[in-house]
């Protein structure tokens, strides 16, 4: 299990001019990318056909309304993404107003489905290729980074008791879930961890 501290999003030396590839792996996010297929972390000097965002769930998922509080960072995480790909960066959504305006080598796509739709709909690798997705609060994190220069691990979820409305709470990524979700009885199992991917 991973301790986690509540404590301030750390400064980190990131410097304009320097390689991406090198400052994501330096501050920890390269891992939040997934091949398709096969889902794993992609090697660093790789070079995808296409990065998808997840942006779905609707407008009330979590990654979506982080989204909508933080534009200027989802922004700029998204121009940074075009430097990994000889491609097109493509933002998933399933409805609602566009989180950004499209852009040369960016693109916004509203379907339905989860991330396996938008890949077979978008960009589909069954004939061979390599695309990476990515989840949208890691791209706000890497325009954080990239912005600021503050090493932002913090991620909004939401916690929906069975039956019942979710909250929203902000956690970080390596958080223990079972605290989280109140133990791990009866009570952990009557909560849902949803709007987005697990922490």
């Amino acid at each position: 299990m991973i301790e986690t501290r509540r404590a301030p999003p750390w400064t980190a030396p990131a410097m304009p001019g320097e390689d991406l590839r090198e400052t994501l792996l330096a501050q920890g996010l390269w891992p939040e990318f997934r091949t398709r297929p096969f889902g794993r972390v992609p090697e660093p000097g790789a070079q995808p056909d296409a990065v998808l965002v997840d942006a779905l769930g609707g407008e009330r998922a979590a990654g979506v309304r982080a989204a909508r509080e933080q534009p200027k960072a989802l922004d700029r995480g998204l121009s940074a993404l075009r430097e990994l790909t000889r491609g097109e960066v493509v933002l998933c959504q399933e409805g609602g107003a566009a989180l950004t305006a499209p852009a040369e080598g960016l693109h916004v796509k509203v379907g339905p489905g989860g991330m396996g739709a938008q890949l077979r709909r978008w960009h589909s690798v069954a004939r061979g290729g390599e695309v990476w997705t990515v989840d949208c609060q890691a791209v706000i994190a890497i325009g954080r980074l990239l912005e600021a220069h503050v090493l932002d691990l913090s991620r909004l979820i939401e916690i929906a008791p069975d039956g019942g409305a979710g909250r929203l709470l902000r956690s970080v990524t390596g958080a223990d879930l079972d605290e989280i979700l109140g133990g791990k009885g009866e009570g952990a199992r009557a909560h849902a961890l949803v709007g987005g991917r697990p922490i």
